[in-house]
């Protein structure tokens, strides 16, 4: 890692420096104007108890022995610093979501909003020299694959967290969860969390590799074919990760939304016919 981080193309450490902190500064200022309302967890869902299904523990497994398997690698390597990488930290996340975070919705999203970094990773591996063993790539794959293949899992299979698009276990106004049905809302919150997947990249990544000499995520070493945008690679880096976010994050969640709301529509107006044929009776 260190031989390719040598070779590669690369700005002064200090113009690194004030470049990354000057975008840090502009994304904590729109991050903070874009922010939220302030989240408050249902009533109603708050003493939901949620026993995890066999597919969930099975996915779950896979993503707990493959994050064990990189955790001992980073060690063994002697580089337990690259466990920072946003991948590694969405892993840890996403275990804790899955199994202690019940029916949050608002953590959930903490994560599925934040998935655009593992896909990035999947559109961009490392390169080969940075694997030791014939296994890594597929280690690295597998892990990846299951970061984003969990999220969609929750998405569009299990509602557990959308409770509000399930329909056969109640009225969909019942499961009402505020800024998460709010598609104005929604966008907003997905904004605000892609701020903050911006600030830890240009300031906390960014200063720990230079402190240590690395590049954690393309921000110090030119990635392959970035030589078109000159020295102005980080920024148009960003502007594709945002693409990227809109197609793999924030367009599957309006799909979701808009067929399970179409759907809650018909059964609503099922409902209704219902009704108002018994009361004829």
């Amino acid at each position: 890692m260190a031989q390719l981080f040598e070779t590669c193309f690369r700005m002064d450490p200090g113009f690194d420096f004030v470049l990354m902190t000057s975008g840090g500064i502009v994304a904590s200022i729109v991050t903070y104007y874009i922010r939220p309302d302030p989240f408050k967890k249902p009533e109603r869902l708050k003493n939901k108890q949620y026993k995890l299904t066999l597919v969930e523990w099975l996915l779950i497994s896979a993503l707990i022995i493959v994050t064990l398997t990189n955790i001992v690698l980073r060690f063994i390597k002697g580089v337990p610093y690259w466990l920072v990488q946003p991948c590694h930290l969405a892993s840890f996340l996403l275990i804790y979501v899955v199994i202690f975070a019940e029916h949050d919705t608002n953590l959930f999203h903490y994560y599925y909003y934040s998935v655009w970094m593992p896909v990035i990773g999947l559109l961009s591996p490392p390169n080969a020299s940075w694997f030791t063993w014939w296994w890594e790539p597929h280690n690295f794959y597998v892990h990846h694959l299951l970061l984003l293949g969990i999220a969609y899992y929750y998405l569009f299979i299990n509602h557990r967290f959308h409770p509000h698009l399930d329909t056969a276990s109640a009225p969909p106004a019942h499961y009402m969860v505020d800024h998460i049905t709010d598609a104005s809302r929604r966008f907003k919150f997905f904004n605000h969390l892609f701020g903050y997947g911006v600030i830890y990249h240009t300031t906390f990544l960014t200063y720990l590799g230079l402190w240590l000499d690395e590049d954690f995520d393309a921000m110090r070493c030119r990635f392959g074919g970035g030589e078109i945008f000159g020295i102005h690679w980080r920024e148009a880096l960003m502007v594709l990760c945002y693409i990227a976010s809109i197609i793999f994050v924030w367009i599957p969640d309006v799909i979701v939304h808009r067929t399970f709301k179409a759907k809650n529509k018909q059964l609503a107006n099922k409902h209704q016919d219902s009704r108002s044929y018994q009361k004829m009776k």
